[in-house]
């Protein structure tokens, strides 16, 4: 049964919550010896929450919903005609890109584990990761893509680095957004 469902594209309804990964943890680099005058940095992006808070927008209201279930061929932002929206769609992420953008889940339940892949099959493959020298991924783009459901701010930023939607399956556009919606509780 497992093998009948590993190539299936779930083109159902979207499922909000798999729109919220989570986020990265891990770091990009676990030690590093700074040479005689070499200043090194850390970024803490977790303290830039707050800040998204009080300054992004956030949709309000009931979302329209299209099911749309076709195939398209976005290769940059102006393609999402969607401003505010919750996206179901295919995507092929670029072959060769520093930090990757989208991230998919891999594994069972009780290890699931948040990758940014650049293909999919091969994060199935090694779900818990490889270090090949010379590795060069022998997948299609088919198969190096998968489903993902993000948001419109999101996807306008893969795109942005060359990641490709190959098919859109549904949206929850929000018309309604309010971007002083944390503001009240900020303090001054």
């Amino acid at each position: 049964m497992r093998k009948m469902f590993k190539n299936y594209l779930d083109d159902g309804p979207i499922n909000i919550r798999s729109a919220f990964y989570g986020g990265r943890t891990g770091p990009l680099k676990l030690f590093h010896k700074a040479e005689p005058g070499q200043k090194i940095s850390y970024y803490d992006v977790t303290s830039l929450y707050p800040f998204i808070n009080v300054s992004t927008r956030y949709p309000v209201g009931h979302p329209e919903v299209h099911v749309i279930n076709k195939d398209v061929n976005w290769t940059k932002p102006e393609d999402n005609t969607y401003n505010l929206a919750l996206l179901k769609l295919s995507i092929i992420p670029p072959r060769n890109i520093d930090i990757p953008v989208l991230p998919m889940k891999i594994g069972e339940d009780d290890d699931e584990r948040l990758l940014f892949p650049l293909c999919s099959t091969c994060a199935k493959e090694h779900p818990h990761g490889d270090v090949k020298e010379n590795y060069c991924c022998p997948h299609t783009d088919q198969q190096r893509g998968w489903v993902s459901t993000c948001t419109s701010i999101e996807l306008n930023e893969a795109l942005k680095e060359g990641y490709i939607v190959t098919k859109l399956f549904r949206v929850l556009e929000f018309k309604n957004y309010d971007d002083k919606l944390f503001n009240p509780c900020r303090k001054l």
